[in-house]
């Protein structure tokens, strides 16, 4: 069974010894708010979790559970769109927005929304990262290809 992000987060924190104030000044959120993404409270944005994966070392795979490995293999650069890159992704694996809305809880507004410039959620992120058999880091384009 996979860890949580919140499991995974509480082992990063209690391996660096980094308290949820600390950590959330680090990455520009409150510690309020790390204190609900480890409780599993409130959900996480592809920005924030790539800042915990700079802050930390470490995948976005292995901070959403989705691997045991928490080398990085990621571009230090600024992510690209997360819109325009999912959709080279989709290209590259031959699948259409229409067939990720169809097989998949992903809804049609989300890709609206994504257009836009919204930031997507972990839950999104790892639905997508599943069904397309690629890793978060791929997804959102920090991956070495």
């Amino acid at each position: 069974m996979r860890e949580t992000f919140g499991d995974r987060l509480k082992e990063l924190m209690d391996r660096s010894g980094i308290k949820s104030d600390a950590l959330g000044r680090a990455v520009s959120v409150s510690g309020q708010t790390v204190r609900a993404w480890r409780a599993g409270k409130q959900t996480i944005t592809r920005t924030r979790l790539i800042a915990l994966a700079r802050y930390f070392g470490c995948t976005l795979d292995f901070l959403a559970g989705r691997s045991d490995d928490d080398t990085p293999r990621y571009i230090p650069r600024t992510p690209p769109p997360f819109y325009e890159n999912l959709r080279a992704v989709m290209k590259e694996c031959g699948v259409s927005w229409y067939r990720v809305t169809h097989d998949t809880a992903i809804k049609d507004s989300y890709f609206t929304g994504w257009s836009r410039g919204c930031d997507p959620r972990l839950d999104s992120l790892i639905a997508l990262a599943d069904y397309l058999d690629v890793t978060i880091d791929r997804l959102v384009g920090l991956e070495k290809l």
